[in-house]
């Protein structure tokens, strides 16, 4: 029974179908489905800064509606990810926006190697060995963004303001740029 909420629930059945729908283009559907599943974002909490820097919870598991799990999900950075072949990210600031500092994806990051810590092993205690096993399929951010084209269309504005609940819930100072596509 152990992280049952990360299995293939009631939530993460609907979370799929709005993913189901959008992808068939029936925006309606996926509204309805997304919907369903963004009147219960108390039960699926952003990490935080905090949670990430101090309990090393890397993955942002707080906000996952459905895993995969893999006994070896780090085995690719301990054993393949070497010289060359390494997989990082050049420019954080291209990334995560030069003026998102606070960005708490931010610190999922190792600085000194631009190094995803998500591939990394972590040890600690029990959230970190989650952080170690678990492959995030779908987050309540996505139920946001599916929420967020399928209102472009028909009201931008709103479109934006589930935009930045995301940003804002991701600790984003920065202001949206105005969205036309």
């Amino acid at each position: 029974m152990t992280s049952r909420g990360y299995r293939l629930n009631h939530y993460a059945i609907k979370a799929l179908l709005a993913r189901f729908s959008l992808y068939k283009g029936d925006k309606e559907k996926a509204i309805l489905w997304a919907s369903d599943i963004v009147k219960y974002q108390s039960w699926f909490k952003f990490s935080s800064e905090y949670d990430i820097v101090y309990n090393d919870i890397v993955k942002l598991y707080g906000d996952v509606i459905f895993a995969f799990y893999n006994n070896n999900a780090t085995l690719y950075e301990e054993h393949e990810n070497d010289g060359d072949s390494r997989l990082q990210a050049w420019d954080l600031d291209a990334l995560f926006g030069s003026s998102d500092v606070y960005d708490v994806r931010r610190h999922q990051w190792d600085f000194e190697e631009s190094v995803p810590l998500k591939i990394k092993k972590v040890t600690g205690n029990s959230r970190t060995e989650i952080c170690n096993v678990m492959i995030p399929m779908i987050r309540i951010s996505e139920m946001y963004y599916i929420l967020a084209e399928c209102y472009f269309e028909k009201d931008k504005k709103k479109a934006a303001e589930f935009l930045d609940y995301v940003r804002k819930s991701r600790e984003c100072t920065s202001v949206l740029p105005n969205v036309d596509t």
